[in-house]
């Protein structure tokens, strides 16, 4: 169980996306605005990950096929971003217009306890990642520094189960769209982050 795991957030999304909260929604890649990360991703990446696990929305999907145009990916429904339910697409504003302050102020308080309106509660979501990463350990993929194209609240999720934090110190660990964090990890244990 030592190696090391790439975890690469997805490139940015086309301009109407931007600035919304888009967990499930399937936004594409706007492949011109992430160009420069996805030949940083591949130069960076290539010969070193042997394996590629990927969120089936078209964002990920995309930046992996882009970065490991010849590897075989593997897409996995346990690495998609939350669903925010009826929250999706809309901006924090309109989030706030439409669920009032006190939700709002529930959210902030208590993420980790969230549940959104007709999606996803937080407990849930972090199942299915902490599932995938298990899942990773236990079958060895490790020795091959496995790559995982992902989101946002996946990294941030991982950062917490592997750095053992809480859920509000975990956005000081997303990367930006495009890029990525380094985990290096001997006998299943933490030892680096980059």
């Amino acid at each position: 169980m030592d190696g090391k795991i790439f975890l690469v957030r997805h490139g940015e999304v086309s301009a109407e996306y931007r600035g919304r909260y888009i967990g499930s929604t399937d936004a594409p890649l706007d492949i011109d605005a992430a160009q420069n990360a996805l030949l940083n991703l591949r130069r960076n990446l290539n010969g070193i990950c042997r394996s590629c696990f990927c969120s089936p929305l078209k964002r990920a999907a995309a930046t992996a096929e882009n970065v490991f145009p010849d590897m075989k990916i593997v897409y996995d429904p346990r690495l998609r971003e939350i669903d925010f339910g009826e929250w999706e697409n809309l901006t924090f504003e309109e989030i706030r217009q439409t669920a009032g302050c006190k939700v709002i102020q529930r959210w902030c308080d208590a993420p980790d306890e969230m549940v959104f309106p007709g999606g996803e509660s937080y407990p849930q979501f972090a199942l299915r990642v902490d599932d995938f990463f298990n899942w990773i350990l236990l079958h060895g993929y490790m020795a091959g520094n496995p790559c995982v194209v992902t989101h946002g609240g996946v990294i941030m999720r991982a950062m917490e189960k592997f750095l053992q934090i809480p859920h509000a110190e975990s956005i000081k660990w997303l990367p930006p769209r495009g890029e990525m964090r380094i985990l290096t990890l001997v006998n299943g244990e933490l030892t680096d982050v980059q």
